[in-house]
């Protein structure tokens, strides 16, 4: 499939160490994938093959159609990729103007970005240091938004936000998603949210898949949950 991105067999990690092995999974446009798992399970590492952050010691990682393995990640990013990291990397001594246009200068994008996160739209001549932690994270995702993107990852997009905020964005990602035919891969420590917002979920324990499947079927299978997350889906 030309417009979707795909790990085949990708054993994954930093200079000599494996922290990610036999990774296979592909995800196409308009599909929502989910990544569980506790802490240090390699959830990340997944995503950070795709942008090349990660070293991949076999296997190969897919852009539309191309391996992109051992592509700069500048390259990556031209193709469609954005990622948007789990510590925001909001630049605090810049407006959120200048945070956006810092991605693109194009106006076009800039207007778009703003209709997804309207709140941004009223604090655009704030800066990222004055903003709350909702605010960042929706300007870490709007800041993906300028690079017109084809996949998008998130990377424990909720964290530290309140439920009414979290809800909020999770709201805004599924509806841009849906718009624009994205593919998304999200890294999450909310099951639930997990659960109701994508249409597969791969389960990661001790490097490796454990699951890869539907919601429903991951639901059932409650013993990897507690297992490999931690946690009952409730």
């Amino acid at each position: 499939m030309t417009d979707s991105i795909a790990w085949n067999a990708v054993h994954a990690g930093y200079g000599r160490t494996v922290a990610v092995e036999d990774i296979s999974v592909r995800v196409a446009p308009g599909e929502k994938l989910g990544i569980l798992g506790r802490n240090g399970a390699g959830k990340t590492t997944i995503l950070r093959a795709m942008m090349g952050d990660a070293k991949v010691h076999r296997g190969t990682v897919e852009v539309g159609g191309a391996d992109v393995t051992q592509r700069p990640a500048f390259q990556r990013n031209k193709l469609g990729v954005a990622v948007v990291p789990q510590t925001r990397d909001v630049f605090r001594s810049l407006t959120v103007r200048e945070n956006l246009l810092s991605a693109s200068a194009d106006a076009g994008r800039l207007d778009h970005a703003v209709a997804v996160f309207p709140r941004l739209g009223e604090r655009m001549r704030n800066l990222g240091a004055d903003l709350s932690g909702g605010e960042q994270q929706m300007l870490s995702i709007a800041r993906a938004i300028m690079t017109a993107p084809r996949f998008l990852m998130l990377d424990e997009p909720l964290e530290g936000l309140s439920p009414t905020v979290a809800h909020a964005v999770m709201d805004a990602v599924r509806r841009m998603v849906t718009d624009e035919g994205l593919a998304c891969v999200l890294v999450e420590q909310h099951v639930r949210t997990v659960l109701e917002f994508c249409d597969r979920v791969m389960v990661i324990e001790r490097g490796r898949c454990a699951f890869l499947g539907t919601p429903d079927a991951l639901e059932a299978e409650g013993r990897i949950l507690s297992r490999a997350v931690g946690i009952a889906a409730h």
